[in-house]
């Protein structure tokens, strides 16, 4: 288990891949300042993101698409096993 740690090497590239063919896919972000009619669905899984552009504040709802792919990802390298909640932006860190 990884826990408050880094993934290694070998699984962020996996992911990033996993992601950009995917995941990225079904990922639907609706801002609030722009949607002022969202309501999220029954059963679904959204992730609120707080942003900050230029002084000015906005959350943005972040779909995950858990009806759509597994709401893990599983990758085995090295004889171990990880399992990887389908976060965004859990695979994105070192990304421009």
């Amino acid at each position: 288990m990884i826990y408050n740690e880094p993934f290694p090497q070998t699984i962020i590239a996996k992911a990033k891949d996993y992601l950009a063919n995917v995941l990225a896919a079904y990922i639907e972000i609706m801002y609030l300042k722009r949607n002022k009619d969202f309501f999220p669905g029954n059963n679904k899984l959204y992730i609120a993101v707080s942003l900050q552009k230029n002084g000015v504040d906005d959350i943005a709802m972040v779909s995950i698409p858990s009806e759509n792919v597994p709401r893990f990802f599983y990758v085995d390298i090295d004889d171990k096993n990880y399992i990887i909640f389908n976060v965004p932006w859990g695979y994105t860190e070192g990304v421009s």
